[in-house]
């Protein structure tokens, strides 16, 4: 079953991109934190810290890294944006005084894959 198939796909990419942010220094806070359903909120695959930085992670698997990057659309750009909203309120002592980033991690090529970790890969949108 496809659906099945890209989903079991997408839960192992975000463990790969979890091992990979821990060894690179990274406190894994959450995974797949979800906003309210039906709403402008989405979900945000992973949220790290590393020296006082929160980054909201977005992990997607493609066969080029171009293609990786470029899935992340503008509106699903907004949706994590307004989901780190409510990490954020629902989270204040955890998170005041941290700095907060969007990140981008791109899982591309055969077999367990390449891995690329865009920091700051967008701004938050009004």
């Amino acid at each position: 079953m496809r659906i099945k198939s890209n989903y079991l796909t997408g839960i192992a990419s975000e463990n790969y991109a979890k091992i990979f942010l821990k060894l690179k220094g990274y406190k894994i806070i959450s995974n797949r934190f979800k906003g309210v359903k039906g709403s402008s909120f989405g979900e945000i695959d992973i949220i790290a810290e590393k020296k006082n930085t929160i980054h909201f992670i977005e992990v997607k698997r493609r066969k080029t890294e171009i293609e990786a990057l470029e899935s992340i659309t503008p509106r699903q750009q907004q949706r994590i944006a307004n989901t780190a909203e409510l990490f954020l309120r629902k989270h204040p002592k955890e998170t005041q005084n941290k700095n907060c980033q969007f990140d981008a991690i791109a899982i591309y090529g055969k077999g367990i894959g390449k891995i690329k970790h865009l920091q700051n890969a967008w701004l938050k949108i009004n």
